[in-house]
């Protein structure tokens, strides 16, 4: 992430182009920054470019995946597959929260991120249960000097289906 603190807006009339606006810098006093420096036939506007005076990064501290089992995913393991096969519950142990290591200070990142048996801890035993697993991915910046901590959440969710078809309704 990158925070952008803008602390001056610069306002400028100029003939046409960017500053300097017209005219040799020897035009006399004027620099070659005002109308008498360019004559009365220049096409004056104003300009106001945006200028970062100060920029700080805002690396990423942490950042975590939440996952649980949807509610209906549950009525329907509890409920109805439960009702036709005795034993039927959910078996995956969700909520689950997990840590993604080596994001601390990285401003961007693209990895991949697997839920399998023995991923992505050794404690995870993948998706055992079928239904839809969602969650939330959340990151945490450091700060900056200008501003406190950020955080940015993004809501996921991911379908799970039996390989057993035998299930029929």
């Amino acid at each position: 992430m990158r925070l952008w603190i803008v602390l001056a807006v610069l306002c400028a009339l100029v003939a046409g182009r960017t500053l300097p606006a017209c005219g040799p810098a020897s035009a006399g006093e004027t620099q070659g920054r005002y109308p008498a420096a360019c004559g009365a036939a220049a096409e004056w506007h104003y300009e106001c470019p945006i200028r970062c005076v100060e920029c700080y990064d805002d690396p990423f501290d942490a950042i975590q995946v939440r996952m649980r089992l949807a509610d209906s995913s549950l009525e329907w393991l509890q409920g109805e597959l439960a009702s036709r096969y005795t034993g039927a519950q959910p078996r995956e142990g969700l909520p689950r929260t997990w840590q993604l290591a080596g994001v601390h200070g990285l401003m961007t990142l693209d990895q991949w991120w697997i839920y399998a048996p023995g991923k992505p801890d050794i404690l995870s035993n993948g998706p055992l249960d079928p239904g839809i697993h969602g969650g939330k991915i959340v990151g945490w910046t450091v700060g900056t000097p200008k501003s406190p901590p950020q955080v940015v959440e993004r809501a996921f969710s991911v379908p799970v289906f039996l390989l057993d078809t035998t299930i029929a309704r």
